[in-house]
């Protein structure tokens, strides 16, 4: 990795002294920022990536308005010379995503400003990504089936057409009251 790294950052390097600074530059990159924190993508992952320090991924020519990075999953921007932003992914991919915002970001850039200042903004904007739910139960009554369908109702509106999770705790020997199928019917507009 640390060789790969290695070529990769002499490439970029060249790349940067290589850009006209009369036309605006964008760095995109499918890659791991050294800052970067990532998600339950990280399970996704097969082997290690090479990661890249801030210094490595910013021009120091200044010809470069803003960095598009992708890979991680989660909406994230970190300050440098120009901004090196994630918007994350577009959609959920498992519950450790639920509650992110998904989108994507929308850059200005004004090739009349003098290079370094030509990005005017840039602006997440949010789509309406498949939804993951988890409804948590603690069934503590004599029937705890009734408790689980009860907390579902409770999250109708969310559970419309999401990815739902239910998670169950009761004492221990009365998993065998939980109806299952039931459950399930409760459950079928996810």
């Amino acid at each position: 990795n640390e060789a790969v790294e290695e070529k990769l950052s002499g490439v970029l390097s060249l790349a940067f002294e290589g850009l006209d600074r009369s036309i605006p530059a964008v760095l995109a990159g499918h890659l791991s920022h050294a800052e970067a924190m990532p998600g339950s993508e990280r399970r996704m992952m097969v082997g290690a990536d090479p990661i890249f320090l801030t210094s490595t991924l910013t021009s120091p020519h200044g010809n470069v308005e803003y960095g598009a990075l992708g890979h991680i999953h989660q909406r994230q921007v970190y300050e440098s010379r120009y901004p090196l932003a994630y918007s994350g992914s577009l959609q959920r991919v498992d519950f450790g995503e639920e509650g992110q915002a998904k989108g994507f970001v929308v850059i200005d850039i004004d090739p009349q400003k003098p290079a370094g200042d030509r990005l005017l903004s840039h602006e997440f904007h949010p789509v309406a990504a498949r939804q993951f739910v988890t409804v948590d139960v603690r069934a503590a009554s004599e029937n705890p089936t009734d408790d689980v369908l009860r907390a579902i109702q409770r999250r109708e509106r969310d559970i419309d057409g999401a990815i739902v999770r239910v998670r169950v705790t009761l004492p221990a020997g009365r998993e065998t009251l939980l109806d299952d199928l039931a459950i399930r019917r409760a459950l079928v507009s996810a």
